[in-house]
């Protein structure tokens, strides 16, 4: 029985000295990734509450918890810079345009702005990168219309001549 309790007291201090180089890490990859945003995030609090759990005793909960909080960091420090990159691509190929089309588009644009101060860039990158190529699609839809229109008022004007008074 003595054997066993002690048994389970090295194991328990091996997993606690685990979850010491786990928050170690961890303590980095948030840091790097608050660089890259620029401030503390749900990264840093999510850390806090895996810490907080590690002090009261709760080992297995604090693993999950640092877990989470590493999958947050991890995602931002991956995809912020193309996120960011994508929607100013986006804004640039909107640029000045205007119309119902153009809208739709912007209010992609602003999800994608809003995902990213919800630290979430892989969603905004998701949303946003199909954005020039929609535009594209767009200008080109635009440019038929223009032509269709053209070639009406031109049948309409060859039309108006040919009639006989």
């Amino acid at each position: 029985m003595v054997r066993e309790a002690e048994d389970e007291a090295s194991r328990i201090l091996a997993f606690l000295e685990d979850l010491a180089e786990m928050r170690e890490h961890l303590e980095e990859i948030v840091a790097q990734s608050e660089q890259i945003t620029g401030h503390e995030g749900e990264a840093r609090r999510i850390l806090e509450l895996g810490i907080s759990e590690m002090e009261s005793g709760s080992l297995r909960s604090a693993e999950t918890i640092f877990r989470s909080a590493k999958g947050k960091a991890t995602t931002i420090i991956t995809h912020w810079e193309n996120a960011s990159l994508a929607i100013s691509q986006a804004e640039d190929a909107v640029g000045s345009e205007e119309g119902h089309l153009i809208q739709a588009i912007r209010t992609t644009i602003a999800a994608a702005r809003n995902a990213m101060e919800n630290e979430d860039p892989k969603y905004a990158l998701s949303i946003v990168s199909e954005v020039p190529h929609q535009m594209g699609q767009v200008k080109e839809l635009l440019s038929r219309a223009i032509g269709a229109i053209g070639d009406a008022e031109n049948a309409i004007s060859s039309s108006g001549s040919d009639k006989i008074d």
